[in-house]
């Protein structure tokens, strides 16, 4: 056993001086084995697919010329001008006012003297004692309605008014002025009547 060791020993210490002793003399170049060569493997991009192209509308028995879609837009309609309203003018009378202590009855004639009817008439009637307001009824005004008055027409109202006792006492010592106003759909107007006891 220690021979074969010594053999073995002795195997490799030949090669080994033969090899550093060749180093440099003509004829005994060693050529080195070449190492295997590592190739890594690259992963490719993978090729992206080409782009659609976008639709286009061809005229029949033509090719490659677009044609441009058109967008039909409806017109509008022309904006009428505004009517303007008709010549309405009233003319307006309070003929009476008769009664006593608490009480009245105002008696109005009101008068289309426009050249167009009037659509829609009502009157206001409106009280003012000594600087304040005099409750008619209970209420702040009272209304009383026409309705349509023509061209040249006369309409006649007579309306029958309350108020307090306070209120009475103030339009007997220092009278009332009594505001009547035409409301109508084309016109309003007002009249002022002053009431001396």
């Amino acid at each position: 056993m220690i021979i074969a060791l010594l053999l073995i020993v002795a195997v490799v210490v030949i090669a080994v001086n033969r090899t550093n002793g060749n180093k440099g003399k003509p004829g005994n170049t060693v050529i080195p084995t070449p190492s295997p060569a590592v190739v890594t493997a690259t992963p490719s991009s993978p090729t992206p697919p080409p782009l659609p192209s976008p639709a286009r509308t061809e005229e029949p028995g033509f090719t490659g010329t677009p044609v441009p879609t058109v967008t039909k837009v409806p017109a509008t309609p022309p904006v009428p001008a505004p009517t303007q309203p008709g010549n309405v003018k009233f003319s307006i009378d309070i003929s009476a006012i008769t009664g006593s202590g608490f009480s009245r009855n105002v008696t109005a004639r009101v008068a289309n003297t426009g050249s167009a009817d009037a659509h829609g008439v009502w009157g206001k009637v409106e009280v003012m004692s000594q600087g304040s307001r005099v409750k008619l009824n209970g209420q702040d005004f009272l209304r009383t309605d026409i309705g349509t008055l023509k061209a040249g027409e006369t309409a006649t109202r007579e309306i029958a008014i309350s108020f307090s006792l306070s209120d009475g006492l103030k339009m007997a010592q220092g009278g009332a002025d009594f505001v009547l106003t035409i409301i109508s759909d084309e016109n309003t107007e007002t009249y002022l009547y002053k009431y001396t006891p």
